[in-house]
This record gives C-alpha cells, sequence and structure tokens, in this order.
C-alpha cells in the first residue's frame, strides 16, 4: 500500500504542491445500517494490522464530487454558501434509494466498497455537478473521477 494523495483530476501535481479540493461526500451513518457496521467491522478485523490505517466510523462516507479547478483555501465563504444552497436545491431532485455495498476492492491506496446500482449514484453525482457548475461554471466541472 502507498498513502493516498489527493490531486487536480485536470493535471499531474507538481512535486510539493498538493492542494486540499472541496468535495461533497454523503456521510455513512452505521448506526442507523447494523448490517452495514457489521460487515465493514467484520473488514477492519480480516485486514487489520500493517500496512492499512483505517479511519473510524464518523470518517466513512461516499464521495460524490470533488472541485478540481481551485485549492479549496481558494474558495471565499460567499461561494461556499452559494454552493451548499445550489447542492441542497439540486439534491431535491433527486429521489430517495436505496443502494447495497457489496464487495471489499483492494487498491494502491486502501480499501474502498463497491456500491451499486449505479444508476441512483450516477443521478447524485449529476445533481452534484450543477450545483458546481452554477456556482463555479463549466470549467468547474472537468474532473473524471
Amino acid at each position: 500500500m502507498k498513502s493516498f494523495t489527493f490531486q487536480w483530476g485536470t493535471e499531474p501535481w507538481k512535486e510539493g504542491t498538493a492542494p486540499s479540493l472541496l468535495h461533497v461526500y454523503v456521510p455513512v451513518a452505521l448506526g442507523r445500517n447494523p448490517e452495514l457496521a457489521e460487515l465493514v467491522h467484520g473488514v477492519r478485523a480480516a485486514t487489520k494490522g500493517d500496512p492499512l490505517t483505517h479511519v473510524g466510523d464518523e470518517w466513512l462516507h461516499i464521495t460524490i464530487y470533488q472541485l478540481s479547478s481551485q485549492p479549496a483555501a481558494e474558495i471565499q465563504e460567499a461561494e461556499r454558501q452559494a454552493l451548499a444552497t445550489e447542492l441542497t436545491r439540486q439534491m431535491k431532485t433527486v429521489a430517495p434509494f436505496t443502494i447495497t455495498v457489496g464487495s471489499t476492492l483492494a487498491y494502491g491506496t486502501g480499501l474502498i466498497f463497491d456500491l451499486g446500482p449505479d444508476e441512483p449514484l450516477n443521478e447524485l453525482r449529476t445533481a452534484a455537478t450543477r450545483a458546481f457548475e452554477v456556482v463555479f461554471g463549466s470549467g468547474a466541472t472537468e474532473y473524471n473521477g
């Protein structure tokens, strides 16, 4: 395993210039999902020890999108508020859905869980992308995750 390093979605980073990027996450509430909690804790038990360091339950999330057009530190408070407002508006267009958390997938930077079906997650991502475009323009959504 190697350390996970966030990077721009459109070009390689220059050494020493790793910015923090603004992300949209769906938090995962294990307390409301006992079967998921059992799966997560089972995977942690099976993969305990070097080279992995597991994140705490409070950090589990589904990454929906990242703004790769500018570092998070350059985003003004008014833009953050506008984005929060627009994300709220766009998310209201997405019907509630259920996903299945399946196989654990190993990557060079760690473990992730496979999610499905893709369609509702794609709809959620599309709604987030629209919010970024409304606030930051179409160039803000060039990142292809």
